[in-house]
């Protein structure tokens, strides 16, 4: 019975697509891959192997911490593209962080940031099933389309922090002259593996709408996995919102990461590298 109701339910899901467009007018992103469907879902499309790790880290943070993130109702493969994965998950109503930091008071900002650091530090609290492999939550391969690699590319998993580190400086060096990739920072080794948002920022983060100080959801989990401790902390460095101020949201991921500036310096270098030829 269930599976019949699950086989009916993205059936129709075409059609609640057309419906939801209508009642629920909202901005859409391109080909209109994310939407309210109802007031208790939303729906959310990307490349299948994306959608797929999204939900299985959805489904893992709410299994081992208390943060407030959106339950996974279904996840599937588009029945006309084969390349397009469909997860429909929990309608949570909500305003973002990155819109709203300049209205909230000084102690809505301190609530807020109180919690940031104490889902970080969930988060890399949970134990690594392979203390030092860097993978998906299920030991696959990992995703970031934003500081790695464009479009829709999977890497890894890597068996060690040392192998990743190879894999990001031949990545920096591949297309340079020998007597340029020569000069290319290398990032230190010895860190512990935990897990990590990876584009943990204030766009990912909803407020809510009646107590600016409260987070209801954080939002976006597909670069989720296990990386070396660094990497939280230079992510949300790296790609940090311009309406919260760099160095604000710099103390506050750092005081649940701990400061990692030398690496966040050797990670920039080799993205200047990278961006070279």
């Amino acid at each position: 019975m269930h599976n019949l109701f699950t086989y009916v339910v993205r059936l129709l899901f075409p059609l609640r697509r057309m419906i939801a467009a209508y009642l629920y007018p909202q901005p859409q992103t391109e080909m209109n891959l994310h939407l309210q469907l109802d007031p208790f879902t939303f729906a959310k499309g990307n490349y299948a192997p994306i959608t797929f790790r999204e939900a299985e880290a959805l489904r893992f943070v709410r299994e081992q911490t208390t943060l407030p993130v959106p339950r996974v109702y279904d996840v599937w493969v588009d029945a006309q593209d084969p390349e397009l994965g469909w997860m429909t998950m929990e309608y949570i109503k909500g305003v973002s962080l990155y819109d709203n930091w300049p209205r909230l008071t000084p102690l809505q900002k301190e609530r807020v940031a109180s919690q940031v650091v104490d889902f970080l530090r969930q988060l890399r609290a949970i134990p690594p099933p392979v203390p030092t492999k860097i993978a998906s939550c299920s030991g696959g391969p990992v995703y970031d389309s934003g500081r790695i690699a464009g479009g829709n590319k999977l890497f890894g998993p890597f068996d060690s922090e040392e192998d990743f580190h190879l894999f990001l400086h031949g990545l920096a060096t591949r297309d340079l002259p020998p007597q340029f990739a020569a000069k290319a920072p290398k990032q230190a080794n010895g860190h512990d593996i935990v897990f990590t948002h990876a584009d943990f920022g204030p766009s990912q983060i909803l407020l809510d709408p009646d107590d600016l100080g409260r987070i209801v959801a954080v939002l976006d989990w597909e670069f989720a996995s296990w990386y070396p401790a660094y990497w939280e902390y230079t992510k949300a460095i790296w790609g940090s919102d311009s309406r919260l101020d760099r160095g604000i949201w710099r103390e506050i991921i750092g005081k649940a990461t701990g400061f990692f500036d030398v690496e966040a310096e050797v990670d920039m270098k080799l993205v200047a590298f990278q961006g070279v030829m």
